[in-house]
């Protein structure tokens, strides 16, 4: 319902009984996800994080962008729509795939963009602070150039010519 760096940077808070995070979303996230789409996004959380201990640079995928690039791209906060592009993204092996390559590509591209032209080199400055927007609509743009994206472009709603 918020941002990754909102999850993040609170993440001591979020089970805090009578705390205003665990009231207004701990307590709500039922009303916005199934249980079975909680374990899948805790499972791409997972994936990512595995992933990012195996890679060369031991930064990348950076898993709470994963999962907020996900829940900038998915639009809407309300339950349907959220529903609606969650099932659709793990109802299928081809179609979650496709989207993870994604958000990942989208995360290294940030990161990359990032460092060059926002805070040179200072990773952990980056991941800090609050995602940039200019920077984030430039990753994915870079991700719809690099790619044909064709189960991505149906969740996030762009007509598919045929």
């Amino acid at each position: 319902m918020k941002t990754g760096y909102f999850a993040f940077s609170k993440k001591n808070q979020i089970l805090k009984q009578n705390g205003d995070i665990f009231e207004n979303y701990c307590l709500q996230i039922h009303n916005y996800l199934t249980i079975d789409n909680m374990v899948k996004l805790y499972c791409l959380y997972k994936k990512a994080e595995s992933e990012r201990i195996q890679s060369t640079d031991k930064r990348t995928p950076i898993p709470y962008y994963i999962i907020g690039f996900l829940g900038e791209l998915i639009g809407e906060k309300n339950t349907e729509n959220i529903q609606e592009k969650l099932n659709y993204i793990f109802g299928d092996s081809n179609v979650f795939a496709e989207t993870y390559k994604y958000l990942v590509m989208i995360t290294k591209s940030y990161k990359r963009t990032y460092e060059k032209d926002i805070t040179p080199g200072d990773y952990n400055s980056m991941i800090k602070k609050v995602i940039d927007k200019n920077v984030l609509n430039y990753a994915i743009g870079l991700a719809d150039d690099m790619g044909d994206w064709l189960y991505v472009r149906n969740w996030k709603g762009i007509s598919i010519p045929t």
